[in-house]
């Protein structure tokens, strides 16, 4: 039996991993991962890319001005599904507004949507950096 252990570097990489997982949190460039599906939060952070993608995600989730904290973020999804607008004018806001929104983001580009409609929920699948998303609007 060795007294100084024979893995010593696996423990140092893991030390600098960790080092760098709360500088990284320290910076505020990580964030929680949320479970919408189960509606709740996880202990797994997540950064770059898959926090602009659940930035965008949430920001398309929160009605903007619902409240006063809400006045600079979020999208009228809602209120635009409930003017009974024409379909291809509603598509055309959403999408315009999907991609205003992840323009806010430093790890958002290239943003493109697709809008289907059942009854009065709009499911808007979003496609960001090559990643895919969808998102339940209405009630």
């Amino acid at each position: 039996m060795a007294l100084i252990p024979e893995n010593i570097l696996e423990i140092e990489a893991d030390a600098e991993v960790l080092e760098n997982q709360e500088a990284q949190t320290a910076n505020g460039e990580s964030d929680y991962y949320i479970d919408f599906e189960n509606g709740r939060w996880t202990s797994q952070k997540i950064t770059g890319q898959d926090k602009g993608v659940q930035w965008l995600k949430i920001g398309c989730m929160t009605e903007k001005y619902e409240y006063t904290i809400y006045d600079e973020f979020g999208a009228l999804f809602e209120r635009l599904i409930e003017e009974q607008l024409p379909r291809e004018i509603i598509e055309g806001e959403i999408a315009r507004a999907v991609v205003e929104l992840a323009q806010q983001h430093e790890e958002l580009r290239n943003a493109t949507t697709t809008v289907e409609f059942k009854g009065k929920k709009a499911f808007i699948d979003i496609k960001v950096n090559g990643q895919e998303e969808r998102v339940v609007i209405g009630r």
